[in-house]
Protein backbone atom coordinates (compact mmCIF):
# COMPACT_ATOMS: atom_id res chain seq x y z
CA UNK A 1 0.00 0.00 0.00
CA UNK A 2 1.05 3.60 -0.44
CA UNK A 3 2.83 5.24 2.46
CA UNK A 4 2.38 8.72 3.76
CA UNK A 5 5.22 11.12 3.00
CA UNK A 6 8.28 10.48 5.12
CA UNK A 7 8.19 12.43 8.35
CA UNK A 8 4.48 13.19 8.10
CA UNK A 9 3.58 10.72 10.86
CA UNK A 10 5.07 10.33 14.28
CA UNK A 11 4.47 8.23 17.34
CA UNK A 12 1.75 9.80 19.45
CA UNK A 13 2.14 8.24 22.87
CA UNK A 14 4.92 8.24 25.41
CA UNK A 15 5.15 5.58 28.08
CA UNK A 16 3.31 6.97 31.10
CA UNK A 17 3.19 4.10 33.62
CA UNK A 18 0.00 3.92 35.65
CA UNK A 19 0.69 4.75 39.25
CA UNK A 20 0.98 1.48 41.16
CA UNK A 21 -0.52 3.12 44.22
CA UNK A 22 -3.72 3.88 42.37
CA UNK A 23 -4.38 0.46 40.91
CA UNK A 24 -3.20 -2.08 43.46
CA UNK A 25 -4.83 -0.67 46.56
CA UNK A 26 -1.78 1.42 47.29
CA UNK A 27 -1.54 4.85 48.78
CA UNK A 28 2.19 4.33 48.99
CA UNK A 29 4.64 1.56 49.62
CA UNK A 30 3.51 -0.21 52.76
CA UNK A 31 5.66 -2.35 55.01
CA UNK A 32 7.31 -5.33 53.43
CA UNK A 33 5.86 -8.80 53.97
CA UNK A 34 7.07 -10.75 56.95
CA UNK A 35 7.88 -13.68 54.68
CA UNK A 36 11.63 -14.16 54.59
CA UNK A 37 11.66 -15.40 50.98
CA UNK A 38 12.79 -12.89 48.34
CA UNK A 39 10.19 -10.58 46.88
CA UNK A 40 9.44 -10.66 43.16
CA UNK A 41 10.61 -8.12 40.61
CA UNK A 42 9.33 -7.35 37.13
CA UNK A 43 11.38 -8.83 34.30
CA UNK A 44 10.95 -8.52 30.53
CA UNK A 45 8.58 -11.07 29.01
CA UNK A 46 7.75 -12.17 25.50
CA UNK A 47 4.72 -10.60 23.87
CA UNK A 48 3.68 -14.02 22.56
CA UNK A 49 3.30 -15.21 26.16
CA UNK A 50 0.95 -12.32 26.98
CA UNK A 51 -1.14 -11.57 23.90
CA UNK A 52 -3.48 -13.52 21.61
CA UNK A 53 -2.27 -13.96 18.04
CA UNK A 54 -4.52 -11.22 16.62
CA UNK A 55 -2.84 -8.65 18.88
CA UNK A 56 0.74 -9.71 18.11
CA UNK A 57 0.64 -8.66 14.47
CA UNK A 58 -1.75 -7.62 11.72
CA UNK A 59 -1.81 -6.24 8.19
CA UNK A 60 -0.29 -2.91 9.29
CA UNK A 61 1.41 -3.50 12.66
CA UNK A 62 3.81 -5.71 14.59
CA UNK A 63 4.28 -5.73 18.39
CA UNK A 64 7.95 -5.81 19.40
CA UNK A 65 8.62 -9.14 21.11
CA UNK A 66 10.12 -7.89 24.41
CA UNK A 67 7.58 -6.42 26.85
CA UNK A 68 8.43 -4.63 30.09
CA UNK A 69 5.95 -4.19 32.94
CA UNK A 70 5.87 -1.03 35.04
CA UNK A 71 3.46 -0.38 37.89
CA UNK A 72 1.52 -3.60 37.09
CA UNK A 73 0.85 -2.45 33.52
CA UNK A 74 2.45 -3.98 30.41
CA UNK A 75 4.27 -1.57 28.12
CA UNK A 76 4.35 -2.41 24.42
CA UNK A 77 6.27 -0.99 21.48
CA UNK A 78 4.37 -1.29 18.19
CA UNK A 79 5.89 -0.86 14.76
CA UNK A 80 3.60 0.05 11.89
CA UNK A 81 3.53 1.52 8.41
CA UNK A 82 2.48 4.77 10.05
CA UNK A 83 5.16 5.11 12.68
CA UNK A 84 6.37 3.48 15.88
CA UNK A 85 4.01 3.75 18.83
CA UNK A 86 4.14 2.96 22.51
CA UNK A 87 1.12 1.50 24.31
CA UNK A 88 1.48 1.62 28.11
CA UNK A 89 -1.11 -1.05 28.96
CA UNK A 90 -3.13 -3.90 27.47
CA UNK A 91 -6.07 -1.52 27.17
CA UNK A 92 -4.06 1.11 25.31
CA UNK A 93 -2.68 -1.58 23.00
CA UNK A 94 -6.19 -2.68 22.04
CA UNK A 95 -7.06 0.95 21.36
CA UNK A 96 -3.89 1.43 19.31
CA UNK A 97 -4.49 -1.61 17.13
CA UNK A 98 -7.95 -0.32 16.23
CA UNK A 99 -6.49 3.13 15.63
CA UNK A 100 -3.84 1.83 13.24
CA UNK A 101 -6.54 0.07 11.23
CA UNK A 102 -8.54 3.30 11.22
CA UNK A 103 -5.51 5.33 10.14
CA UNK A 104 -5.02 2.98 7.19
CA UNK A 105 -8.67 3.23 6.15
CA UNK A 106 -8.63 7.03 6.38
CA UNK A 107 -5.32 7.29 4.56
CA UNK A 108 -6.78 5.19 1.76
CA UNK A 109 -9.57 7.75 1.40
CA UNK A 110 -7.04 10.57 1.01
CA UNK A 111 -5.58 8.79 -2.02
CA UNK A 112 -8.87 8.75 -3.93
CA UNK A 113 -9.98 11.03 -6.75
CA UNK A 114 -13.10 11.93 -4.76
CA UNK A 115 -10.94 13.26 -1.92
CA UNK A 116 -8.83 15.37 -4.29
CA UNK A 117 -11.98 16.78 -5.88
CA UNK A 118 -13.45 17.59 -2.45
CA UNK A 119 -10.30 19.48 -1.48
CA UNK A 120 -10.63 21.51 -4.64
CA UNK A 121 -14.20 22.41 -3.71
CA UNK A 122 -13.12 23.22 -0.16
CA UNK A 123 -10.63 25.72 -1.53
CA UNK A 124 -13.56 27.63 -3.03
CA UNK A 125 -15.67 27.42 0.13
CA UNK A 126 -17.01 30.69 1.61
CA UNK A 127 -15.35 29.81 4.95
CA UNK A 128 -11.85 29.73 3.51
CA UNK A 129 -11.09 33.20 4.76
CA UNK A 130 -12.55 32.66 8.21
CA UNK A 131 -9.99 30.17 9.46
CA UNK A 132 -6.78 28.71 8.12
CA UNK A 133 -8.19 25.28 7.33
CA UNK A 134 -7.76 25.24 3.57
CA UNK A 135 -4.00 25.27 3.19
CA UNK A 136 -3.19 23.41 6.42
CA UNK A 137 -6.31 21.77 7.84
CA UNK A 138 -4.46 19.23 9.93
CA UNK A 139 -2.10 21.64 11.65
CA UNK A 140 -4.87 24.08 12.41
CA UNK A 141 -7.33 21.81 14.19
CA UNK A 142 -5.06 19.15 15.71
CA UNK A 143 -6.88 17.88 18.78
CA UNK A 144 -3.98 17.23 21.14
CA UNK A 145 -0.63 19.03 21.44
CA UNK A 146 2.27 16.62 21.11
CA UNK A 147 3.65 17.57 24.51
CA UNK A 148 0.45 17.00 26.46
CA UNK A 149 1.96 14.28 28.65
CA UNK A 150 5.06 16.27 29.64
CA UNK A 151 2.93 18.58 31.74
CA UNK A 152 2.30 15.74 34.14
CA UNK A 153 5.64 13.93 34.14
CA UNK A 154 7.14 15.98 36.98
CA UNK A 155 6.76 14.54 40.45
CA UNK A 156 4.31 16.47 42.55
CA UNK A 157 2.73 18.31 39.65
CA UNK A 158 -0.76 19.50 40.53
CA UNK A 159 -3.78 17.86 38.93
CA UNK A 160 -6.06 20.58 37.63
CA UNK A 161 -9.71 20.31 38.59
CA UNK A 162 -10.70 23.87 37.77
CA UNK A 163 -14.34 24.02 36.75
CA UNK A 164 -14.00 27.50 35.24
CA UNK A 165 -13.03 26.16 31.83
CA UNK A 166 -14.12 22.58 31.30
CA UNK A 167 -12.85 22.30 27.72
CA UNK A 168 -10.06 19.74 27.57
CA UNK A 169 -7.14 19.25 25.22
CA UNK A 170 -8.91 16.26 23.69
CA UNK A 171 -11.59 18.42 22.06
CA UNK A 172 -11.54 20.08 18.65
CA UNK A 173 -11.14 23.80 18.22
CA UNK A 174 -14.22 26.01 18.16
CA UNK A 175 -13.67 26.56 14.43
CA UNK A 176 -13.68 22.84 13.73
CA UNK A 177 -16.91 22.39 15.68
CA UNK A 178 -18.52 25.38 13.96
CA UNK A 179 -17.72 23.95 10.53
CA UNK A 180 -19.25 20.57 11.55
CA UNK A 181 -15.92 18.81 11.16
CA UNK A 182 -16.32 17.36 14.62
CA UNK A 183 -19.67 15.85 13.71
CA UNK A 184 -18.12 14.03 10.75
CA UNK A 185 -15.22 12.88 12.92
CA UNK A 186 -17.52 11.39 15.52
CA UNK A 187 -19.47 9.52 12.85
CA UNK A 188 -16.29 8.19 11.23
CA UNK A 189 -14.95 7.08 14.61
CA UNK A 190 -18.17 5.26 15.40
CA UNK A 191 -17.88 3.30 12.15
CA UNK A 192 -14.18 2.61 12.71
CA UNK A 193 -14.56 1.64 16.36
CA UNK A 194 -12.14 4.27 17.73
CA UNK A 195 -12.35 7.11 20.23
CA UNK A 196 -13.01 10.50 18.58
CA UNK A 197 -11.08 12.14 21.45
CA UNK A 198 -8.03 9.89 21.19
CA UNK A 199 -4.67 11.53 21.89
CA UNK A 200 -3.17 9.65 18.94
CA UNK A 201 -2.05 12.58 16.80
CA UNK A 202 -1.55 10.39 13.73
CA UNK A 203 -5.16 9.31 13.89
CA UNK A 204 -6.30 12.87 14.53
CA UNK A 205 -4.35 14.11 11.50
CA UNK A 206 -6.14 11.66 9.24
CA UNK A 207 -9.56 12.31 10.82
CA UNK A 208 -9.12 16.05 10.45
CA UNK A 209 -8.05 15.77 6.84
CA UNK A 210 -10.98 13.58 5.77
CA UNK A 211 -13.57 15.42 7.87
CA UNK A 212 -12.42 18.76 6.44
CA UNK A 213 -12.94 17.42 2.93
CA UNK A 214 -16.41 16.23 3.97
CA UNK A 215 -17.44 19.43 5.78
CA UNK A 216 -16.10 22.00 3.31
CA UNK A 217 -15.82 19.97 0.13
CA UNK A 218 -18.86 17.65 0.32
CA UNK A 219 -16.80 14.46 0.33
CA UNK A 220 -19.02 11.41 0.71
CA UNK A 221 -17.49 8.41 2.46
CA UNK A 222 -19.22 5.05 2.17
CA UNK A 223 -19.86 2.91 5.20
CA UNK A 224 -18.15 0.00 3.44
CA UNK A 225 -14.95 2.02 3.18
CA UNK A 226 -14.98 2.75 6.89
CA UNK A 227 -15.81 -0.80 7.89
CA UNK A 228 -12.82 -2.05 5.94
CA UNK A 229 -10.68 -0.45 8.61
CA UNK A 230 -12.36 -2.24 11.51
CA UNK A 231 -10.59 -4.91 13.51
CA UNK A 232 -11.49 -7.97 15.52
CA UNK A 233 -9.85 -6.57 18.66
CA UNK A 234 -13.13 -5.42 20.16
CA UNK A 235 -15.26 -6.57 23.05
CA UNK A 236 -18.53 -8.39 22.44
CA UNK A 237 -20.98 -7.25 25.11
CA UNK A 238 -20.72 -4.20 27.35
CA UNK A 239 -23.00 -3.51 30.26
CA UNK A 240 -26.30 -2.26 28.83
CA UNK A 241 -25.82 1.36 29.75
CA UNK A 242 -22.21 1.49 28.51
CA UNK A 243 -23.36 0.66 24.98
CA UNK A 244 -25.81 3.54 25.30
CA UNK A 245 -23.05 5.85 26.50
CA UNK A 246 -20.84 4.97 23.54
CA UNK A 247 -23.66 5.76 21.11
CA UNK A 248 -24.31 9.10 22.81
CA UNK A 249 -20.62 10.05 22.66
CA UNK A 250 -20.71 9.42 18.91
CA UNK A 251 -23.87 11.46 18.42
CA UNK A 252 -23.41 14.52 20.61
CA UNK A 253 -20.79 17.29 20.87
CA UNK A 254 -18.78 17.79 24.08
CA UNK A 255 -20.98 20.62 25.33
CA UNK A 256 -24.05 18.38 25.22
CA UNK A 257 -22.16 15.53 26.89
CA UNK A 258 -21.17 17.91 29.67
CA UNK A 259 -24.80 18.85 30.28
CA UNK A 260 -25.78 15.19 30.38
CA UNK A 261 -22.95 14.40 32.79
CA UNK A 262 -23.88 17.22 35.14
CA UNK A 263 -27.52 16.18 35.13
CA UNK A 264 -26.57 12.57 35.88
CA UNK A 265 -24.34 13.64 38.78
CA UNK A 266 -27.14 15.77 40.19
CA UNK A 267 -29.63 12.90 39.99
CA UNK A 268 -27.13 10.68 41.81
CA UNK A 269 -27.10 13.15 44.67
CA UNK A 270 -23.40 13.88 44.20
CA UNK A 271 -22.16 16.70 46.47
CA UNK A 272 -21.80 19.83 44.33
CA UNK A 273 -18.13 20.34 45.15
CA UNK A 274 -17.34 16.75 44.14
CA UNK A 275 -19.31 17.09 40.91
CA UNK A 276 -17.62 20.39 40.01
CA UNK A 277 -14.15 19.10 40.73
CA UNK A 278 -14.66 15.95 38.69
CA UNK A 279 -16.14 17.82 35.75
CA UNK A 280 -13.12 20.12 35.86
CA UNK A 281 -10.58 17.26 35.84
CA UNK A 282 -8.60 17.83 32.63
CA UNK A 283 -7.19 14.32 32.13
CA UNK A 284 -10.57 12.84 31.19
CA UNK A 285 -11.71 13.17 27.60
CA UNK A 286 -15.44 13.83 27.11
CA UNK A 287 -15.80 10.14 26.26
CA UNK A 288 -14.01 8.84 29.36
CA UNK A 289 -15.93 11.22 31.61
CA UNK A 290 -19.30 10.24 30.14
CA UNK A 291 -18.66 6.49 30.31
CA UNK A 292 -17.48 6.70 33.92
CA UNK A 293 -20.54 8.72 34.98
CA UNK A 294 -22.93 6.46 33.05
CA UNK A 295 -21.44 3.44 34.83
CA UNK A 296 -22.04 4.99 38.25
CA UNK A 297 -25.50 6.30 37.34
CA UNK A 298 -26.62 2.76 36.49
CA UNK A 299 -25.84 1.60 40.05
CA UNK A 300 -29.00 3.17 41.42
CA UNK A 301 -29.16 1.09 44.61
CA UNK A 302 -25.50 1.57 45.52
CA UNK A 303 -24.50 4.04 48.20
CA UNK A 304 -21.19 5.92 48.24
CA UNK A 305 -20.85 6.43 44.50
CA UNK A 306 -19.17 9.78 45.15
CA UNK A 307 -16.23 7.78 46.51
CA UNK A 308 -15.52 6.52 42.99
CA UNK A 309 -15.50 10.10 41.69
CA UNK A 310 -13.17 11.25 44.47
CA UNK A 311 -10.76 8.41 43.74
CA UNK A 312 -10.93 9.16 40.01
CA UNK A 313 -9.80 12.74 40.56
CA UNK A 314 -6.32 11.36 41.28
CA UNK A 315 -5.70 10.56 37.58
CA UNK A 316 -2.51 12.40 36.50
CA UNK A 317 -2.66 11.41 32.79
CA UNK A 318 -4.77 9.88 30.04
CA UNK A 319 -3.78 6.27 30.77
CA UNK A 320 -4.76 6.69 34.42
CA UNK A 321 -8.04 8.35 33.46
CA UNK A 322 -8.96 5.44 31.18
CA UNK A 323 -8.06 3.04 34.01
CA UNK A 324 -10.41 4.81 36.41
CA UNK A 325 -13.08 4.83 33.71
CA UNK A 326 -12.69 1.07 33.45
CA UNK A 327 -12.72 0.67 37.22
CA UNK A 328 -16.17 2.26 37.19
CA UNK A 329 -17.21 0.00 34.31
CA UNK A 330 -16.11 -3.08 36.26
CA UNK A 331 -18.11 -1.98 39.29
CA UNK A 332 -21.18 -1.40 37.11
CA UNK A 333 -20.81 -4.75 35.33
CA UNK A 334 -20.27 -6.62 38.61
CA UNK A 335 -23.38 -4.99 40.07
CA UNK A 336 -25.37 -5.94 36.96
CA UNK A 337 -24.04 -9.42 36.20
CA UNK A 338 -22.54 -10.89 39.39
CA UNK A 339 -24.08 -9.54 42.59
CA UNK A 340 -25.69 -6.27 43.73
CA UNK A 341 -23.24 -3.80 45.24
CA UNK A 342 -24.79 -2.06 48.22
CA UNK A 343 -21.95 0.35 48.99
CA UNK A 344 -18.69 1.75 47.61
CA UNK A 345 -15.93 2.57 50.09
CA UNK A 346 -12.71 4.50 49.58
CA UNK A 347 -9.51 2.59 50.26
CA UNK A 348 -6.53 4.79 49.47
CA UNK A 349 -6.87 5.72 45.77
CA UNK A 350 -9.34 3.05 44.73
CA UNK A 351 -12.73 1.87 45.97
CA UNK A 352 -14.00 -1.37 47.43
CA UNK A 353 -17.37 -2.82 46.50
CA UNK A 354 -19.44 -4.22 49.34
CA UNK A 355 -22.07 -6.87 48.78
CA UNK A 356 -25.06 -7.30 51.09
CA UNK A 357 -23.27 -10.21 52.74
CA UNK A 358 -20.47 -7.84 53.71
CA UNK A 359 -17.94 -9.34 51.31
CA UNK A 360 -15.47 -6.77 49.97
CA UNK A 361 -14.40 -6.89 46.32
CA UNK A 362 -11.76 -4.79 44.58
CA UNK A 363 -12.12 -4.68 40.78
CA UNK A 364 -9.02 -3.37 39.03
CA UNK A 365 -7.98 -3.04 35.37
CA UNK A 366 -4.35 -4.12 35.82
CA UNK A 367 -2.27 -6.29 33.49
CA UNK A 368 0.16 -8.24 35.68
CA UNK A 369 0.51 -8.41 39.46
CA UNK A 370 3.57 -9.74 41.26
CA UNK A 371 4.40 -10.05 44.95
CA UNK A 372 6.77 -7.11 45.32
CA UNK A 373 7.25 -4.83 48.32
CA UNK A 374 4.42 -2.51 47.34
CA UNK A 375 1.92 -5.31 46.69
CA UNK A 376 2.86 -7.12 49.89
CA UNK A 377 2.46 -3.99 51.98
CA UNK A 378 -0.86 -3.10 50.37
CA UNK A 379 -2.30 -6.59 50.78
CA UNK A 380 -1.31 -6.66 54.44
CA UNK A 381 -2.83 -3.22 54.94
CA UNK A 382 -6.08 -4.33 53.31
CA UNK A 383 -6.23 -7.57 55.32
CA UNK A 384 -5.75 -5.61 58.54
CA UNK A 385 -8.35 -2.97 57.63
CA UNK A 386 -10.94 -5.64 56.78
CA UNK A 387 -9.94 -7.89 59.71
CA UNK A 388 -9.46 -10.84 57.40
CA UNK A 389 -8.51 -14.23 58.73
CA UNK A 390 -5.69 -16.10 56.95
CA UNK A 391 -7.08 -18.30 54.19
CA UNK A 392 -10.65 -17.16 54.84
CA UNK A 393 -11.38 -15.76 51.39
CA UNK A 394 -13.17 -12.89 53.07
CA UNK A 395 -12.18 -10.47 50.31
CA UNK A 396 -11.70 -10.81 46.57
CA UNK A 397 -9.43 -9.08 44.09
CA UNK A 398 -10.75 -9.16 40.53
CA UNK A 399 -8.21 -8.13 37.88
CA UNK A 400 -8.47 -7.90 34.12
CA UNK A 401 -4.99 -9.35 33.67
CA UNK A 402 -3.02 -12.07 35.45
CA UNK A 403 -1.06 -12.51 38.66
CA UNK A 404 2.04 -14.52 39.45
CA UNK A 405 1.59 -17.80 41.36
CA UNK A 406 3.44 -16.23 44.29
CA UNK A 407 1.06 -13.27 44.37
CA UNK A 408 -2.01 -15.51 44.42
CA UNK A 409 -0.53 -17.74 47.10
CA UNK A 410 0.45 -14.87 49.40
CA UNK A 411 -2.84 -13.03 48.90
CA UNK A 412 -4.83 -16.16 49.64
CA UNK A 413 -2.85 -16.69 52.84
CA UNK A 414 -4.02 -13.25 53.97
CA UNK A 415 -7.65 -14.04 53.16
CA UNK A 416 -7.79 -12.43 49.69
CA UNK A 417 -8.92 -14.54 46.73
CA UNK A 418 -7.52 -13.42 43.36
CA UNK A 419 -9.63 -13.79 40.21
CA UNK A 420 -7.85 -13.23 36.88
CA UNK A 421 -8.89 -12.28 33.34
CA UNK A 422 -12.24 -10.94 34.51
CA UNK A 423 -12.52 -8.78 31.40
CA UNK A 424 -13.97 -11.82 29.59
CA UNK A 425 -16.79 -11.94 32.14
CA UNK A 426 -17.14 -8.18 32.57
CA UNK A 427 -16.34 -6.66 29.13
CA UNK A 428 -14.92 -3.16 29.01
CA UNK A 429 -15.05 -0.23 26.63
CA UNK A 430 -11.40 0.60 26.05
Amino acid sequence: MARLPKGSLRASRRITPWMAAALLLLAGAGPATADSSPLETFAPRQAAAILPANMLSGPHFQVVSAVQTFGYMNNFVVQSEYGTFQAPSNTMLRRLIREIAAIDALHGITLTEAYAKALGQAALSPVRGAVNLVTSPVATVKAVPGAIFSLFDRAGAAISTSANDEKTAYEDSSAAQLLQMSSYKREYCKQLGVDPYSSNTVLQDQLNSVSWAAAAGSLTVSGATMLSGSTVVQVLSYARNISQAIDIVAAEPPAELSLRDKDALKKMGTPQATADNFMGQKQYSPRAKTILIFALAAMQNTKGRENMLQAAMNAPDEVSAVSYQQMAELLNAYDEKVAPIVRLERFNRVVLAREKSGKAVALLPIDYAIWDQRAAGAAQQLAKALRLKPGSGGAELWITGTASPRFKQEANALGIVVKENVGSQLPLAD
